[in-house]
């Protein structure tokens, strides 16, 4: 059910980014093949938080939990500095890799600029996610993907309404997901829940 709406969501995303024409719809193309260089890394942490939490959970150590993620965190820093540098001081030669034309380069750097907040926090997001999935919470998950989804979706109606760039209004609305997202993941996290269920 969360990767059909997320389908759905993407599918907005796409309509957004065609409505420019060609060059906002390469660029926000250039931007995604970005995107799914830096979803490794996040599928990375993921699956290391994922297995670790649950192998913990699964003996009832719920400091190792934690330590987990302190440990996490900290290698989560490398990744996230490299990104930003990338994305922040390479830029040009980042879209180079996947396009030539240097009118989509610059409008490409223009969406990367904001989409590089999203990109930059995608080990942390990732780590949350990992954490609520070990704990084997998944409605949790379900629950704050499809409201950030839906928190996406009226950005973007709204900012549309406000901005003429359909990039910049679709970087802002991905922030808005992300923000959305990870807050609810990590609100429960240092909510307890999670622990008070499993006991």
């Amino acid at each position: 059910m969360q990767e059909w709406f997320i389908g759905i969501v993407l599918l907005f995303e796409v309509k957004v980014s065609n409505e420019t024409g060609v060059e906002g719809s390469a660029s926000y193309g250039v931007v995604g093949k970005l995107e799914q260089i830096v979803w490794i890394v996040g599928t990375a942490f993921k699956t290391m938080i994922t297995v670790a939490v649950g192998q913990f959970v699964g003996k009832k150590k719920f400091d190792e939990t934690k330590e987990v993620v302190t440990n996490g965190l900290k290698l989560a820093i490398f990744p996230m500095v490299i990104v930003g540098v990338l994305v922040y001081v390479f830029p040009h030669q980042l879209c180079r890799i996947f396009i030539k034309n240097e009118i989509i380069i610059n409008s490409a750097i223009r969406f990367l600029r904001i989409m590089g907040i999203p990109f930059i926090v995608v080990p942390l997001r990732s780590m949350a996610r990992g954490f609520i999935g070990g704990t084997g919470h998944t409605k949790i998950l379900l629950i704050s993907s499809i409201t950030a989804g839906i928190v996406e979706l009226s950005l973007m109606f709204i900012f549309k309404r406000f901005i003429t760039d359909n990039l910049i209004v679709l970087g802002c609305a991905i922030i808005g997901y992300m923000i959305f997202e990870t807050s609810i993941n990590v609100i429960y996290y240092f909510s307890n829940k999670w622990k008070k269920s499993i006991i």
